[in-house]
C-alpha cells in the first residue's frame, strides 16, 4: 500500500514573505504529517528556523492558522494535517 501524499498550501504574511521569498507555496508531505513536520520542511535554513523557532519552541506571539483556526486552539505543533489544508503564518504583530 502506497502512502498518500498530502498537498498543503502555505501562505506567508508580512516579514515572512521576505524570509521565505514568496507569498505562498504548495508543499507535499506524507500522510500522517503534523504541523511540526511542515515547519521543519519549510525551515530549510538557519535563518528561516530562527524566524519561526526559539530553540525547539515556536516563537512567542507567532500566529499559525490551519484552515483559519489558530493551532493553539487545536493540538499545537502536533496538529495533524490533511490533504488540501491551508496554513497561514503571521509574524508577531506590534501596535500602539
Amino acid at each position: 500500500m502506497v502512502d498518500r501524499i498530502l498537498k498543503i498550501k502555505v501562505k506567508f504574511f508580512a516579514s515572512f514573505r521576505e524570509l521565505f521569498g514568496e507569498r505562498q507555496r504548495e508543499v507535499e508531505l506524507q500522510n500522517g504529517s503534523n504541523m511540526m513536520d511542515l515547519l521543519n520542511l519549510l525551515c530549510d535554513s538557519s535563518k528561516r528556523r530562527a524566524g519561526i523557532f526559539d530553540g525547539n519552541e515556536l516563537k512567542p506571539y507567532l500566529a499559525i492558522l490551519k484552515n483559519g483556526e489558530h493551532i493553539h486552539h487545536l493540538n499545537g505543533l502536533e496538529t495533524k494535517l490533511d490533504d488540501g489544508d491551508t496554513v497561514v503564518i503571521f509574524p508577531p504583530v506590534g501596535g500602539g
